[in-house]
């Protein structure tokens, strides 16, 4: 390679950021030019405006490894034509087959989160992401017979799991709510909100951090601490109120990660184990920890609906036990 082209080269990969496989599907052409890494060069695999479909997407993913890229600014056009898809979905969600609809308004939402996460700031991306949680809420609960085909769907689409677990965790809560017939509407719609933002204070911790099979106590930090961050976010962007607000910020009171923190970072984090869970928090957290195992992840392999229950039982039926009772109980009617 002579030296004009390796300048190209590098250039080039100054202006460049990655591109999810998952953001090509659903539409019918490609608003600007995808890039591969070839032998350790950016190669041009599809120009602009170039039609696209599932056979050509399984073409790709082999002769990529799934390693997409595209110029930083074009991106935005890739984000615009997802959103705008995620806007007709919600518009759309009640009409035709609503079970149907109702598994590609989540996998929109999620790929929506993805953008939140990438720009926390945006209050386009955000606000879309409330009104389409907003509806998709709505149709959830009058849906309870469907959410185990919705989570069984749901799993097998491979989100990453930071993605996936706020929206898991937020299905599984809202039934549980429903179904304890002790919450209007309007206020499990507000806690589901609540439960699938929780995490965007994740948005500041660097992606790398998320593959790695040991944390250091630094990483840990950064883990535990994203609440606060979410609050920062969240708070005056959203109509989420003080309550929901505190649910955000103890939503990590069983972490495992806390524990295994030295003591002197323990005590500079404040542990939140002293602090008193009503049963929106307790039931946030715990939805959160089930939703978790539930996934795989780069140190251990994801687990059954049922080990993840004998789970959450040691660590909350000698405080909780009438609590803990009612999950089950919810569980076994939904997903069994």
């Amino acid at each position: 390679m002579d030296s004009s082209h390796y300048l190209e080269q590098y250039i080039a990969s100054l202006d460049m950021v990655p591109l999810a496989l998952r953001e090509l599907l659903n539409i019918e052409s490609v608003p600007c030019d995808i890039y591969a890494l070839k032998n350790g060069l950016f190669e041009l695999i599809l120009i602009q405006e170039s039609s696209i479909d599932k056979r050509l997407l399984g073409q790709i993913l082999n002769n990529s490894n799934g390693a997409l890229y595209t110029l930083k600014n074009e991106h935005k056009k890739i984000i615009k034509k997802q959103q705008e898809l995620l806007r007709i979905s919600t518009r759309s969600l009640s009409m035709g087959n609503t079970i149907e609809n109702t598994k590609k308004q989540m996998n929109f939402l999620t790929l929506n989160m993805y953008y939140l996460y990438l720009d926390a700031l945006d209050n386009d991306t955000l606000n879309l992401q409330l009104q389409s949680a907003h509806t998709l809420s709505k149709v959830l609960m009058e849906m309870m017979h469907t959410h185990k085909e919705l989570y069984e769907d749901y799993i097998g689409q491979k989100h990453h799991y930071i993605l996936a677990q706020p929206v898991l965790s937020s299905l599984f809560l809202l039934g549980l709510l429903k179904n304890s017939k002790t919450y209007i509407d309007q206020d499990i719609e507000a806690f589901f909100l609540a439960s699938l933002l929780k995490d965007v204070g994740m948005s500041f911790i660097p992606t790398n951090k998320f593959e790695k099979n040991n944390l250091t106590d630094s990483d840990k930090k950064q883990f535990l601490r994203h609440p606060q961050l979410s609050i920062k976010i969240l708070n005056g962007r959203t109509p989420l109120r003080p309550h929901h607000l505190k649910i955000i910020e103890h939503h990590h009171a069983f972490s495992d990660l806390r524990s295994e923190l030295s003591q002197e970072m323990q005590i500079r984090l404040n542990p939140s184990v002293n602090v008193m869970l009503g049963f929106e928090t307790l039931t946030t957290t715990i939805m959160d920890i089930i939703a978790a195992m539930l996934s795989d992840r780069p140190y251990r392999s994801a687990s059954t609906l049922l080990e993840s229950l004998e789970f959450v039982k040691k660590i909350m039926f000698d405080q909780f036990p009438t609590e803990f009772k009612l999950i089950v109980q919810f569980f076994k009617k939904y997903y069994a």
